[in-house]
């Protein structure tokens, strides 16, 4: 097959994963193989293991890739984020059974770099090196085997975190909803509170999942070390976040529990829990699993208390 064409699927494909396994390495005893024939042309079928929402994704782009490689069956086996991590990393171990490509959350990533399991994508045909000036530097570095030799990943997204908030539900108790707005009355930890308390009704509504994440959030979009590999724990602002922290459950402003809790969707979807802060890609979990019929009742702004 001709070397621009296997790039041009590899890109297609694997430029919306993590981390990938090779086409070829860890298949099941009935799964075809992907091959080039004599006229150049790639037929076969390849699996994509992952969780949704990133399956949308997939099928988005399947009918431009179907139309360059009529020949290639895409079939799609997605899970809920643990069973898929936990199988994936089962059927490595194992040498068999495991998806041809597969999403991996970016916290494992280390995990999986050094699996000889995976291929690299240094090498011909991928050659995937060529992309790199493409993609942001810091996560493109993710992606190496640790001693750099070999690239065993291509990353989907940087995640940016973000803060997501019910328009509806603002509106309701006299806040601003303009996102440059919200940002502006949140940008210090007394205003976080301020709009806490006023879109709190006891025992029915609550600002956030929990109070806790307010603390982690000093730590979104930047790192635990400096360039150094020094722990940096301190950070500007963090004993009035904190306060704030201890302040909100004292008051009982938010939910107290887990943000991926079946009692956090529920309160997304019903306007009982007005906001959430993660990353930006949570605005696919909304339309698509989370709150679907929510259209027009959430926006999105920067991180409060920054």
């Amino acid at each position: 097959m001709k070397k621009n064409n296997m790039k041009r699927i590899t890109a297609i494909l694997f430029t919306i994963v993590l981390v990938i396994s090779s086409l070829t390495a860890c298949k099941s005893s009935d799964s075809k193989s992907t091959s080039g024939a004599a006229d150049g042309k790639v037929s076969g079928k390849i699996t994509v293991g992952g969780w949704p929402s990133g399956d949308d994704a997939f099928k988005a782009a399947m009918a431009g890739f179907n139309e360059q490689y009529p020949d290639v069956k895409v079939e799609l086996q997605f899970t809920d984020t643990t069973s898929h991590h936990q199988a994936l990393q089962t059927a490595l171990a194992a040498g068999s059974d495991a998806p041809d490509v597969a999403m991996v959350e970016g916290a494992y990533i280390a995990q999986y770099r050094d699996s000889s399991a995976l291929t690299n994508l240094l090498e011909e045909p991928y050659n995937a090196g060529e992309l790199k000036d493409d993609f942001v530097a810091y996560k493109w570095n993710q992606t190496y085997s640790a001693d750099g030799s070999r690239l065993v990943a291509i990353p989907w997204d940087i995640g940016p975190c973000s803060y997501f908030y019910r328009t509806d539900v603002f509106k309701e108790v006299g806040l601003p909803t303009d996102p440059d707005e919200v940002a502006k009355l949140m940008s210090t930890w007394d205003g976080v509170l301020k709009v806490a308390e006023a879109v709190n009704i006891p025992g029915k509504r609550w600002l956030i999942p929990d109070a806790s994440y307010l603390y982690f959030e000093l730590f979104c979009n930047r790192d635990y070390y400096d360039k150094d590999l020094n722990l940096q724990i301190q950070r500007d602002g963090d004993l009035d976040c904190l306060n704030a922290v201890i302040k909100m459950r004292q008051n009982k402003w938010d939910m107290n529990v887990d943000m991926w809790s079946s009692e956090a969707y529920a309160g997304y979807a019903a306007g009982t829990c007005a906001s959430v802060f993660t990353g930006a890609w949570f605005g696919g979990f909304l339309k698509t699993d989370i709150d679907p019929d929510g259209a027009g009742h959430w926006a999105v702004t920067t991180l409060p208390g920054l």
